[in-house]
This record gives structure tokens, sequence and C-alpha cells, in this order.
């Protein structure tokens, strides 16, 4: 037995309008569905209400094929508004003698209900294949999403359906119609099909954000707020109590593309927030990528060049980092707290430290990197030597503390 129930059965005949609205309005909710009816009878009659925006076309999706025949507002009062559409058979002919009548409150805002009334001569739906139409909800939910097709495809139908009839429209076909339908939604954003051209358009458009755009070998683009790096300037150049921090890594990937953010602490605010001077989007992690951002940071913040005062900045130890000293001879690198513990764990692992010794070894780490002064450091560091491993000592001295 159907999860789905029409409301009325076996009226083959144009519906009162009081019936209408009585079902519209005060139909009891446990026989309103917010499921689409499955291959429905002539003289059946439904009662769709949407569990939320994104669904209120789904009633559309009953298993079978119809065409569109127009829409007419009733004069009445309240106002009704009545959709017709008739039968595709199989071979994508109209069967007239077939018709399905939908009507909704044209003007209630508050009421979202879809009664459906299936009329005529059903006979002929009873040799036709299922037609599995993906519900709009379903294929809204897919184009928006930012995992690739294969991803976005197990993640629908590892979800828990309904039920079993109804699991041919609450699924997407296969992982070509996911792609497809991704496809679709990204080209109508697009302001026209040559993202290249776009790109520049916006630079131009944006002349007070976008500072260099490299397509060949790879694409790079450097971006940060020319009035933002002018107030950086001012304080890195004014501050004598040594508050400044600055910060760059790779943090980010978005699609095929990474973003390294090189970010300040804004020391005119009270509580010093994290603040982005510069964001590179680039393809692939090279020297010669982070070669082009340094470049543009060099001029923008001569002080990181020619300054009076050291500034120090965290960074890991990707490949390229060392540029940094290279153009800014100002700043003085620290690698950060998460990329020297992640580091060691990796070592620690591929040098058969055992499960058990892995934590112990981390939280030694930790417990250096809170030490309060560097006098404190060493002499924690000196204890620790005489219990690790002479192998990892040297990998940490080489690879962490020297740096």
């Amino acid at each position: 037995m159907s999860l789905v129930q029409p409301v009325l059965k076996g009226l083959n005949e144009d519906l009162p309008y009081d019936l209408i609205i009585d079902l519209l309005k005060n139909c009891d909710e446990e026989t309103v569905s917010n499921l689409p009816p499955v291959r429905p009878k002539a003289g059946d009659v439904y009662v769709f209400a949407p569990l939320k925006e994104e669904c209120k076309n789904d009633w559309k999706c009953d298993q079978f094929r119809w065409r569109y025949y127009g829409r007419r507002d009733l004069q009445s009062d309240p106002a009704l508004s009545k959709t017709y559409y008739v039968y595709l058979d199989s071979d994508g002919k109209e069967a007239k003698n077939f018709k399905r009548h939908v009507y909704t409150l044209s003007h209630d805002g508050t009421n979202n209900r879809v009664l459906i009334h299936y009329q005529g001569d059903g006979s002929i739906t009873r040799s036709a294949p299922i037609h599995c139409r993906t519900v709009p909800s379903v294929l809204r939910d897919v184009e928006k999403s930012e995992v690739t097709p294969s991803v976005a495809y197990k993640r629908k139908v590892s979800m828990p359906g309904s039920s079993n009839e109804h699991l041919v429209v609450q699924l997407p076909r296969n992982v070509k119609q996911v792609k497809n339908i991704q496809s679709r939604f990204r080209q109508r954003l697009r302001f026209s099909h040559d993202s290249l051209y776009n790109l520049h358009e916006l630079a131009y458009d944006l002349d007070d954000f976008v500072h260099k755009i490299v397509t060949y070998p790879d694409l790079i683009v450097i971006c940060g707020m020319k009035k933002m790096l002018t107030e950086m300037n001012v304080i890195l150049e004014t501050d004598s109590q040594g508050s400044q921090l600055l910060s760059y890594d790779t943090t980010f990937k978005l699609g095929d593309f990474y973003i390294s953010p090189f970010l300040f602490h804004n020391t005119l605010f009270k509580k010093n927030p994290v603040m982005p001077a510069f964001f590179m989007i680039h393809e692939r992690k090279l020297k010669s990528t982070h070669e082009e951002l340094m470049k543009v940071v060099a001029v923008a913040l001569p002080c990181l060049v020619n300054g009076s005062q050291t500034v120090p900045c965290v960074t890991d130890d990707e490949k390229g980092f060392e540029l940094i000293d290279e153009y800014l001879p100002q700043i003085r690198r620290f690698l950060c707290w998460n990329h020297i513990i992640n580091s060691s764990k990796n070592w620690l692992k591929n040098h058969g430290a055992s499960s058990a010794e892995v934590p112990i070894y981390v939280g030694n780490i930790r417990d250096l990197l809170h030490q309060k002064s560097e006098e404190d450091y060493s002499s924690r560091l000196g204890e620790l030597k005489v219990k690790w491993s002479q192998p990892f000592l040297q990998h940490y001295m080489k690879e962490m503390h020297d740096k």
C-alpha cells in the first residue's frame, strides 16, 4: 500500500468550487502529503503541502509524463488558480482523455497547499513505463553542491528515503545527471562563457582590489584592498612595542585552486583582530607561484624590505616560503605549532613509532612550545634529549629547532 493516499477517489467530474476551497483550507493534516503521488488513478484527488519552499513543485513528479496546457485564474473569492495538463503516452503523444488539473489559492501567501485532481480514462497508463523524473528539490540541492558529481551522488543515494516507491524520484538517476545539473548551474552564473575574459573584466571593475593576474603557465590571481595595505604600512612603521605578528600559508583549496592569504594583526583595534592584506589564488604550490606574491608584497609594503624593525611571520615549511627571506628581509619566519606537531606525528609514524609512543613525543613538543622563555625552553629541551630516540632528536633539531 502506498504511503501517499488520495483524499478522495472516483471523482471523474470537475470538482465543485466549494469542495476545492474546503480541501485546500481545511483538509485533515493526516491526509495531506508532502510527497508526490505515485502513478495515480483517474478520479483520485490529492492534497500536497511542501515541507519547505524548495519542495513546492515536487508534486509534479508522479511518475507519469504530462504536457502543460495552460493556466487560468478563476473569477472567485477567494481567488483560485487552475493549471491544466494532458497525459503523454510512451510514444510522447498526447492522450487528452486523461488529464491532471491542479488548483492553488492565488493570493494566499500563508497557504502553500496544492490540490491535484486526475480525470478521464486512466487505463492508458497501465502499460506505460515509470517516468523517473527527479523531484526539483533534489535537483536544486545537487546543483548547489560544491563537491564533485560522484561525491554528491553518493551522498544522496546513501541518505534514507521515505519509501521504496519514491526512491526513483527522490534520488538522482546517476552521476552523469548530477554532473550535467552542476554544469548548467555554473554556466548560468557566468557573465560569459570565457572565464579568463570574465576574470580580466572583474579586475578592471575592481581596480582597487586585483593587483596582478598571471595566466601562463599557471593561473595566479593576487588580490588585496589598497586601503587596507596603506593602513598596514602605517601600523608596521609605528609598531614600537613589537606587537605585530604576520601569517602566510596555503590555507584553503576551493575546487581546482588554492588560496594563500597573507594576514596581519590590526593593532589599531582594541582586540587586535586578524585581517587579510593579500589573497593569492593559484593552481599549484610552486616556488615560482609564491615568488609572484612576494614581488607584489615588496612593492606594496616597503617597510618589510627596508624598514627599521624586524617583523615575525608564522608560516609552515612549504616549498617556496624561503623566498620571503629573499624579497622581504625585514621578516623573520617562524614555523606554526600545528605544522611542527603534525610534521612530527608523520615522521614518527613513518619511522616505526608505536601508537603509544607518538602521543608521548607530541606531548613533549607541546610542553616545549609552551615554555615561557628561551631559557626555560633550552632547559626543558636538555631534559628531553636524553629521553628521545637519536633519530627523532636529529630530525627535531634540524627540521624544527634550527628553524
